[in-house]
């Protein structure tokens, strides 16, 4: 997440099984922030079914 343009901070709460993304708008749209965190959760779900999908994260549900 962090190397996409824009993004101005991105955390992660294990705990909570959370994230927050901050991103400049100008830089980067929410749709590619979005298809960012998808990835992310393509990639962690291997390990871990309590990965959230990306529109739960951006608050789009």
């Amino acid at each position: 997440m962090n190397q996409l343009p824009g993004i101005v901070k991105f955390s992660y709460d294990e705990g909570k099984k959370e994230a927050t993304v901050v991103f400049d708008s100008s830089q980067v749209d929410r749709e590619a922030v979005s298809a960012a965190i998808t990835k992310a959760n393509a990639d962690m779900s291997d390990d871990d079914d309590d990965a959230e999908d990306a529109s739960k994260v951006l608050g789009d549900s």
